[in-house]
């Protein structure tokens, strides 16, 4: 008796035996997450350590902090991206957009605290920028993404940005490209 199947990953050999042949694995192929940079506060903890946090819009939203090392000529340490915030919803809890209308008194707000997770990894480059001795910007920053919790549990990748005006806490901007 003769049976054809036609299930991929199965094959009928000679002789009726018949031989599983796993699937390959497939990771998805690697996102590119653009999160765009503002509010820095910049703490200097010793003469080569510099922690700068920045506010995280966009893809990732949450807050962002590089603990900075630059010794040597070399930029080098740790980053960790908490992606937490608050989404607006409406009464039935599903995602909404912010209601600024007061003409009827002021609106009824609903809003859940979404926590997506931590990644993590180490600064591999990049360029600190000063300007008098204080920290105004970085420049060609490299991070690897070797952490993440939650939703972001084993990811691993790449990324790099940039970060201008640090200074000053309301003209600050910069942006990261995160690959994963």
């Amino acid at each position: 008796m003769r049976v054809r199947l036609r299930c991929l990953g199965i094959r009928v050999l000679a002789a009726g035996f018949i031989a599983l042949i796993p699937a390959a694995a497939s990771a998805a192929d690697p996102q590119i997450h653009n999160v765009a940079l503002r509010g820095a506060r910049v703490s200097v903890v010793s003469p080569t350590r510099v922690v700068v946090s920045m506010e995280a819009q966009g893809d990732l939203r949450g807050e962002l902090t590089l603990t900075l090392d630059a010794a040597d000529g070399h930029l080098a340490g740790e980053w960790a991206l908490v992606v937490r915030y608050l989404q607006d919803v409406d009464a039935n809890g599903l995602p909404a957009i912010p209601d600024f209308d007061e003409t009827n008194g002021e609106p009824k707000e609903h809003f859940v605290l979404v926590d997506k997770g931590t990644l993590s990894g180490a600064v591999t480059g990049g360029v600190l920028t000063l300007q008098d001795g204080t920290v105004t910007g970085v420049e060609s920053i490299d991070l690897s993404v070797s952490s993440g919790s939650l939703t972001f549990d084993g990811v691993s990748g790449s990324a790099v940005g940039a970060a201008s005006d640090l200074q000053d806490i309301l003209a600050s901007s910069g942006s990261l490209a995160l690959t994963f």
